[in-house]
């Protein structure tokens, strides 16, 4: 006689998503690269920030110029940063891929959205069969 409290699977362990058998696990390593890649060069701009901020402690003209140049780039990698996030929604399959981008451009709350989705994704490519690293899956 099986004790198993009704809402228990019969490994003991449920599942943390259902698999969809429909995403391409070539695709969703990719999205998942471009999205490390994507945080190490959010990274190096607060890091540069930190820098710049030392380094422009006295205000004249060039440091204005050079400060509207360094936050330009900060926007660009921002935009990309969003951009690859909806690439890995999209690979996910999830339907609000638009949101989650969106969402990234809030400090706290991009940094949960791209805890949840690296942690789906890493899942789904060791279910299949391939060796995630720190900065991704191997191709």
């Amino acid at each position: 006689m099986n004790n198993l409290p009704p809402i228990s699977s019969p490994t003991g362990a449920p599942s943390p998503f259902p698999e969809d058998p429909n995403i391409n696990l070539v695709a969703l390593a990719q999205a998942q690269k471009w999205v490390m890649w994507a945080v190490l060069a959010n990274i190096s701009t607060v890091l540069m920030a930190l820098f710049l901020q030392s380094l422009l402690s006295n205000p004249n003209a060039a440091s204005a110029s050079m400060l509207l140049l360094f936050n330009m780039l900060r926007l660009f990698i921002a935009i990309g940063v969003a951009i690859s996030i909806w690439n890995l929604g999209r690979a996910l399959k999830i339907k609000l891929a638009w949101l989650l981008a969106i969402l990234s451009f809030l400090p706290l709350v991009g940094l949960v959205v791209l805890l949840v989705l690296n942690s789906r994704a890493t899942t789904l490519l060791k279910a299949g069969g391939y060796k995630v690293g720190l900065m991704g899956a191997k191709l």
